[in-house]
């Protein structure tokens, strides 16, 4: 859930967040010792994530209030992917 966003091309701001944060999703794997060369990408962070979502908004000269990742509706800070699990952006709630 990305919330306060306020930005002059709002529907072209969401459609590059959108975008940008599947990428991420899609580009975490699971840590595999012994197998995994780093740097490892098999965390998801809500830091991480409003971090991408900051570089598009601040590219746009618009703000936003905050990000909010759920897993199965409950509000997380961090997760790990486990071995043989793969990451994927079901959703952007936009508050």
């Amino acid at each position: 859930r990305v919330t306060g966003l306020l930005v002059d091309d709002l529907a072209q701001v969401r459609a590059d967040i959108e975008t940008s944060l599947t990428e991420y999703f899609l580009a975490r794997s699971p840590f595999i010792p012994g197998l995994t060369v780093p740097p490892r990408r098999d965390r998801i962070t809500r830091s991480a994530l409003g971090g991408v979502v900051d570089d598009i908004v601040s590219a746009s000269g618009g703000v936003f209030s905050a990000v909010i990742l759920e897993q199965s509706g409950v509000t997380i800070d961090l997760y790990s992917l486990g071995i043989g699990e793969k990451a994927k952006l079901l959703s952007v709630e936009w508050v």
